[in-house]
Formats: C-alpha cells, sequence, structure tokens
C-alpha cells in the first residue's frame, strides 16, 4: 500500500519528529539529578517520547494498522479472512472471536498465543465481581454455587443491576468457574507458538473459539480456553502485495458480554491507524445502541483524531437480505445512518457486499458446500451486480493510505508535539516562581532553562515551516483551497491583519469540506 509520491512528505515528518525527540531527551540529559524537571514530569516527557518512538516506528516501516469491528456475528472475522485471501480465522455462526487477533505479514505461516500472568488474570477476574458487588477473590477460591446464591438475591435487590449483568459478565464468570481446567494450566505459561499445520487444527483454533473439536453443532459445548488467552498473532506468508504493509486486527464485538474485551476493543478503535466497521446489512441495517455507544465514546483518539477520519463501513452479508428491493432498503438505511445521522464516516468509505462470497469464488471456503454456496453468489448477483465488495473496500483502504493516511499521521505528530511544549512551558513557569538561589545547582537551572526556552521556539519555528510546506503543496480538497484563498486580501492579510489565513480553517469547516467533494464524486 506504498505510494512514493508521498513518500517525500513522509520523510519530512519523520526528520521532524526525530529532531523534536533528540531536542528534548537532551533536555532531560541536562537534569540527571532531576533538580529542574522533577520524576512526575520526566515520567510524563517520557510517555509522549513514547508515543513518538511508536509513531517513527510505523512511518518507517510504512505500517498500517487496520481494527475489523463490529456486532459479533457481523462477519468480522470472514472478511478479514477475504482481505488477506487466507482462510486462517475461525468463523462460525455463534460468537467466534473472544479475544485480540492480530494479523501480519511474514515469511511463513504461523501463529503465537500469548497467556495473561497469574496476576493479570486474577486482577481481571476480581475486578469483575467487583462490578457485580460480590467479594473479591481469585478464580481459584472461586465458589459458583456460593455466587449464584448471592445473584438470585441481586435479583431481589437490584432488579435494574441484575437485567444488566445477567447476559453479560454472570454468563463469562459462570463459564470460568466451570471451565477454570481450560484456563489455569496456561496462565503464566507464556506465549506457545504454532506451526504451519498446527494452526489448521482445533488444538489452534480452541483458543480463539473455545471449541475443542473441528465439527460442530447446536449442542457443541465451548471450553474456557480463550479466557486465558491475552493475544494472539497470526502471520502469512500468502498475503498479496497489497496488505503487505497492513496488520489486521480481528477485535471482540461491540456486544461482547466481557468487560475485558469491550475495553480491549474501544482501546483498538482508538489506537489503529484505520477502522472498518462491519454491519450485517442483510436483515439488521439500523446501527444499535451496542455500536452507537462504542462508536461515540471512541470518536475522537487518544491523540485528537476523529473516528471519521480513518473510518470505514462495509455492509457484510449482503446476499442474506430477502429480496433485491429489501437489499436496496437496507443499504441506504446504513448510509443514511453512518454517514449523515451519526457522522461516522464519509460518502465514499460505506462499501456493501459478502466477504463469504468473495471467499467461495476465490475457492477459498474449503468447507462451504456447493449447495449452499450457490444462493449466496446467485443472490449477489441480483442485489449487487456480482459485485462482493472486497475489492472496492481494498481500493478505499488504498487510497487511503496513500493520501488521508499522511493528514492522519501528522496530526498525531501535532499532537504529542503540542503536549511536550505545553508540559515544558509549565515547568518554565514553575522555575521563573522560584529564585536561583533556591537550586542547588544555578549552572544547572540556567542550562535547562535555557535549553526548554530553544526547545519551545525551535518546535513554533519547525512546526510553521512544515506546516506552510503542506499548505502550499498539498491542499486536501479544491473547495478547502478556495477557502484559503478567499481569505488572503492582494496585500497579503486578511481583514484582521492576520496573514495567516489558513488556521482559521477548522475541523468542521474542513470535515463538511471533505464531505462536500466525496458526494460530488460518488
Amino acid at each position: 500500500m506504498a505510494n512514493e509520491a508521498v513518500s517525500d512528505d513522509f520523510q519530512r515528518l519523520i526528520d521532524r519528529i526525530e529532531k523534536t525527540n533528540k531536542t528534548f531527551k537532551s533536555i532531560l540529559e541536562k537534569d540527571p539529578k532531576q533538580l529542574v524537571i522533577t520524576s512526575d514530569d520526566r515520567s510524563k516527557i517520557d510517555t509522549i517520547i513514547g508515543k513518538n518512538d511508536r509513531l517513527l516506528g510505523k512511518l518507517k516501516s510504512k505500517e498500517f494498522e487496520i481494527a475489523v469491528v463490529g456486532l459479533e456475528k457481523a462477519g468480522k472475522s470472514t472478511l478479514s479472512n477475504a482481505l488477506i485471501r487466507v482462510n486462517v480465522l475461525p468463523a462460525e455462526s455463534e460468537r467466534c472471536t473472544f479475544t485480540k487477533t492480530e494479523i501480519r505479514s511474514g515469511n511463513k505461516n504461523c501463529a503465537d498465543v500469548e497467556f495473561y500472568s497469574t496476576d493479570e488474570f486474577n486482577k481481571n477476574f476480581a475486578s469483575q465481581l467487583k462490578d457485580l458487588g460480590y467479594k473479591e477473590c481469585t478464580l481459584n477460591e472461586f465458589s459458583w454455587n456460593d455466587f449464584d446464591r448471592f445473584w438470585k438475591g441481586v435479583e431481589q435487590k437490584d432488579p435494574s443491576k441484575y437485567r444488566d449483568f445477567s447476559t453479560s459478565t454472570v454468563p463469562d464468570i459462570e463459564t470460568m468457574a466451570k471451565n477454570s481446567g481450560d484456563i489455569l494450566p496456561y496462565l503464566g505459561s507464556g506465549t506457545r507458538s504454532f506451526n504451519e499445520n498446527e494452526i489448521k487444527t482445533s488444538e489452534f483454533k480452541k483458543f480463539i473459539t473455545g471449541f475443542k473439536e473441528d465439527k460442530k453443532d447446536a449442542q457443541s459445548v465451548r471450553g474456557g480456553f480463550p479466557y486465558a488467552v491475552k493475544s494472539v498473532t497470526i502471520w502469512s506468508k500468502d498475503l498479496g502485495d497489497d496488505m503487505k504493509t497492513a496488520v489486521l486486527l480481528d477485535v471482540p464485538g461491540f456486544d461482547s458480554p466481557t468487560q475485558l474485551h469491550r475495553q480491549q476493543t474501544e482501546k483498538t478503535l482508538k489506537s489503529a491507524d484505520a477502522i472498518i466497521f462491519v454491519s450485517n446489512v442483510g436483515d439488521r441495517p439500523n446501527l444499535t445502541d451496542p455500536q452507537v455507544s462504542m462508536l461515540r465514546k471512541s470518536d475522537v483518539d487518544d491523540d485528537g483524531i476523529k473516528l471519521a477520519d480513518k473510518a470505514f463501513v462495509f455492509g457484510n452479508k449482503l446476499d442474506a437480505a430477502n429480496t433485491a428491493d429489501n437489499a436496496s432498503k437496507n443499504m441506504d438505511t446504513l448510509k443514511q445512518e453512518v454517514v449523515f445521522k451519526y457522522k461516522i464516516a464519509q460518502p465514499g468509505r460505506v462499501i456493501f457486499g459478502s466477504a463469504e462470497a468473495f471467499l467461495i469464488e476465490e475457492k477459498l471456503d474449503k468447507e462451504i458446500s456447493a449447495e449452499a454456496a450457490e444462493p449466496i453468489i446467485q443472490n449477489i448477483k441480483r442485489y449487487n451486480n456480482g459485485n462482493n465488495g472486497i475489492q472496492d473496500l481494498k481500493k478505499a483502504l488504498k487510497d487511503y493510505y496513500d493520501n488521508d493516511r499522511f493528514r492522519v499521521m501528522k496530526n498525531r505528530a501535532d499532537n504529542n508535539e503540542n503536549a511536550i511544549r505545553e508540559l515544558l512551558r509549565g515547568i518554565l513557569d514553575k522555575c521563573k516562581s522560584q529564585e536561583i538561589s533556591d537550586v542547588r545547582d544555578g549552572d544547572l537551572y540556567l542550562q535547562v532553562h535555557n535549553a526548554i526556552e530553544d526547545f519551545c521556539k525551535q518546535v513554533r519555528d519547525v512546526g510553521k515551516t512544515f506546516n506552510d510546506e503542506i499548505r502550499k503543496e498539498h491542499p486536501f480538497t479544491n473547495k478547502l483551497k478556495e477557502q484559503i484563498n478567499a481569505g488572503v486580501n492582494p496585500g497579503g492579510k486578511d481583514k484582521s491583519g492576520d496573514d495567516s489565513c489558513f488556521k482559521h480553517v477548522g475541523d468542521d469547516e474542513l470535515h463538511d469540506a471533505e464531505l462536500d467533494q466525496n458526494l460530488s464524486d460518488s
């Protein structure tokens, strides 16, 4: 997904971040005794440096982190399999993703399963019990019979709480309690590796789905294995060139009954470079409360990036609609909600199709029968002119990677820079309120004080030069360019005498301009 046309911009951004990191690392080195910069401030600076280092790693490796999210059973894992052209993620009619699964390009097909430490698991388990109002304890100490009596009492004392948790946390507690033998042996065991042949077996898949056997039916019972798993990483040698730099994250559903998994999904939504929101447009085109609630929580990520700036919507399972008329109405309903009602994504990033149809057409699903496959293919022909949507989604992701991703990365760098500058200014203010004689080493104080002031000036100057270059060379839309030019008088200043008109174009205007541009293109 690389594009040489933006490589110069990315290199300038890399140089800028490296220079910034080097400068404020040198400031810390000037104060080894923490006479000016306290340990608390130093910790905050180190956190921001860490964010910059992770951003640099992504920029240099061209890594593109894509989170696949949505309700359970919407077909997230099936879509992930279609995008990477490898049918490796389990895709069942029931809930099948219990923890975040990461897929990367590698030299061979293999996987690693990382397990929670005993302390990590017990802390999470105790936290769930605390939410229910039950005494905190470890899984070893827990008694389901005692808890069951307690929970029946909650039904009488607090019916609202009973309703809220009886379909979410409590079933997970019960599964863990009754299947502790599937969980406890793996805690603290580190990471287990699986080779190319092993990742196709139930022994590997049970850590994702919980099922112990390959052949499943309605009576199949899940074990507790996934509850011991912290993360799953799969490496594939079969990823196409268009997905070589992508890191695909298949996360639990918005409506997962496990609080820990919902938190995991929310965190991934905020950290990912792009998000594919998968919806079952075949029979559930309207967004549900869990979907809207999760998306609103993630409306702006930790770096100030808006969800709509990096979100894509895939209306999956279009083949499941009853008629062509229903399919058309469902597509219109979903697009109306995600684009205009909730403003989750731009119009050109809402795509419809069927991931399963793609797998069938590419002969990647070896398990589906010809009898079951036929109506899926025929319905996609009738409802969407035979377009399964996967290539359209890949094209949209590539366009984003080649163009808009740069702006997202730049915004992350800007926000990190602003955070460190504000922190250093706070340190300066504290220094200025303190007499130099109060500091044991006056020379050291002056060195750090001057270094901070020089840094703040340098960041301001570098940022202004960088923004001027990008504004001149890469305006985001024609409408936005017109807005910039319209604010400049022949003398080069606006009516207020300010010659930096670009900064008056705010986020809302930028979003509206992009929306208008996409609508005119669609």
